[in-house]
C-alpha cells in the first residue's frame, strides 16, 4: 500500500522530473493507502500494478495500472483496515491529537480513502496503514455510507464545491 500522501507512478524506474515541466514518464498518481501488487524490485524501485486503477490492456484483459514507484513510498497492506471515509476537501490537514494542537507535516488530498475508527466531536479519528492514528476535521471527509446514498447529481455537486475550484484552476496553470 502507498504510505505517502501522493506517489508518482512512473513508466521507468527513475525520476528526472523538473518542477513546472511536463514529465512524460509520469503515468499516474496513487493516493495514500492505495493497494498495489508488487511485481519486481530493482535498485530501490518497485514495479507494481495499481490495483485500484484498472485498465483494459493490449492483451484484452483488465489489470491494475502498471508502473514503477520508489520502494520507500510503499508499505505492507497486511492488517490494513477497510476504508470507511473519503477525503472530500482539496487537502485535509492532519492533527496528531483531538485538540488540534499539533498539526502533522503532511496533508491528504481529495479522494484519499481512510479507515475512521471513531468520531470525536467535530473530528474523524483515522487509522494509518502502520496502525498509528491522526485526526482530520469532520467537514473534510464523508463516510462511504453517506457517499453511497448520494445520487449522481449530488456526487457531481460534491466534486464541484467551492474548495475544489482553486484545485481545478491550478491544474491548468
Amino acid at each position: 500500500a502507498v504510505k505517502v500522501p501522493v506517489a508518482d507512478l512512473r513508466s521507468e524506474p527513475h525520476t528526472s522530473a523538473i518542477a513546472g515541466i511536463h514529465d512524460p514518464r509520469q503515468e499516474s498518481q496513487l493516493l495514500y493507502g492505495e493497494r498495489v501488487r508488487v511485481i519486481d524490485i530493482q535498485d530501490g524501485w518497485a514495479q507494481v500494478e495499481a490495483m485500484e486503477q484498472a485498465e483494459y490492456t493490449h492483451k484484452k484483459r483488465w489489470q491494475g495500472y502498471p508502473g514503477w514507484l520508489p520502494l520507500g513510498s510503499l508499505t505492507s497492506a497486511s492488517g490494513m483496515s477497510e476504508p470507511t471515509i473519503v477525503v472530500t476537501a482539496r487537502w485535509a490537514k492532519l492533527w496528531s491529537d483531538a485538540y488540534r494542537a499539533t498539526a502533522l507535516d503532511w496533508q491528504l488530498p481529495l479522494g484519499t480513502l481512510l479507515h475512521a475508527t471513531e468520531i470525536a466531536g467535530k473530528l474523524w479519528k483515522v487509522e494509518f496503514v502502520d496502525g498509528t492514528f491522526a485526526w482530520i476535521n469532520y467537514e473534510d471527509a464523508l463516510s462511504l455510507e453517506q457517499l453511497a446514498m448520494l445520487n449522481p447529481v449530488e456526487k457531481r455537486q460534491l466534486l464541484l464545491q467551492a474548495p475544489l475550484q482553486p484545485f481545478l484552476a491550478a491544474a491548468h496553470i
